[in-house]
């Protein structure tokens, strides 16, 4: 065959892919491309050592997302993202950065990176500092390019104090579990329209945020036990379904029902892989009767298999208080 000719036969070949007309199981090498997957580790890095806001901005798209650590926390827009971004790095000189766990999974047109960092940074005062973190991002290629449409940054806080955990214990480091192994059938192999998809994800949301009892909830992860969950609580680095049931057991199974009302809530697709990304004021109706306001962040990473959504990676937060130390755990306390 002539190179013309199959350059041609490639064109009509990857626009069959991409249109979903040629299933993606026949294309598997579009899952998890080294590539692709060294490209958003790379960005990551740049963007947890950069001190600099204006380097920081332009790896986010115009309608981003970003739900900060610490209270209030929240920026849409990239307008909002650098002017926070601005405020943040003035008073840092220095930041030396390592990621101790990362796992990204990208069909070449969206990704999605759940990333634990840990921090020594120097302030320009000449004070010393360091802290850990966990970060939930999704990126989508635009014009040829990874651009972050939705970021949570979150620290675990202990369930009885509330207070953040910032290194685990004041001896040890918050507990890595290493790269998730990825389960080809977890994955799906079709792609919708982004638009549909879009529908589709702000629909699982309102079901999968008022759903009640855990093994109803357990429905909207998977489909496979290739799963990370980010929790609100230390040390709240959970993996595989299992895991997350045992994690939420106890919580989902003690109110009887659930109101939930979303100030936050953005949601993108390429039509296979999706994010969404909220905040939640809840009331828990207890089993015992007395009722309970709390307010989280919540975003998830999620695939499309046989026609359904799964979350895969995700994250449930607190934001911090800068001055106590402890989490913003209710709508009101955030308002002051």
């Amino acid at each position: 065959m002539k190179n013309n000719q199959f350059t041609k036969l490639h064109r009509v070949i990857s626009g069959l892919l991409l249109t979903g007309i040629i299933p993606m199981t026949q294309a598997a090498s579009l899952w998890n491309q080294p590539a692709d997957v060294q490209a958003i580790t790379e960005i990551e890095n740049v963007m947890a050592g950069a001190t600099d806001a204006q380097q920081l901005i332009q790896h986010f798209a115009p309608n981003a997302t970003v739900l900060d650590a610490f209270a209030p926390g929240i920026h849409e827009g990239k307008d909002q993202i650098l002017k926070a971004l601005t405020q943040k790095l003035a008073s840092v000189k220095t930041i030396d950065h390592k990621i101790t766990e990362i796992n990204i999974a990208t069909d070449g047109k969206f990704a999605c990176s759940a990333a634990q960092i840990h921090y020594d940074y120097a302030l320009k005062d000449g004070a010393t500092h360091a802290a850990e973190f966990r970060q939930l991002d999704a990126f989508k290629k635009v014009d040829g390019k990874w651009q972050l449409i939705q970021q949570q940054v979150s620290q675990p806080v202990d369930f009885k104090t509330t207070a953040v955990v910032m290194n685990g214990t004041t001896s040890s480091a918050l507990p890595v579990r290493g790269a998730i192994k990825w389960i080809d059938t977890s994955f799906g192999d079709k792609a919708i329209a982004p638009a549909a998809a879009i529908d589709e994800i702000k629909d699982w949301t309102e079901r999968a945020l008022r759903v009640t009892g855990i093994g109803p909830a357990m429905h909207f992860y998977g489909p496979g036990d290739d799963v990370l969950l980010y929790g609100e609580f230390y040390p709240g680095n959970i993996r595989g379904l299992k895991g997350i049931e045992n994690f939420y057991g106890p919580i989902m199974n003690s109110y009887s029902s659930i109101e939930v009302k979303n100030p936050v809530f953005a949601a993108d697709s390429d039509g296979l892989l999706g994010a969404q990304i909220d905040t939640q004021v809840l009331k828990l109706h207890m089993n015992d009767g007395s009722k309970r306001d709390i307010a989280i962040r919540q975003s998830d990473c999620l695939r499309r298999v046989n026609g359904q959504w799964h979350t895969f990676l995700e994250m449930v937060s607190f934001p911090i208080d800068r001055d106590t130390g402890k989490a913003v755990m209710t709508a009101a306390e955030n308002a002051h």
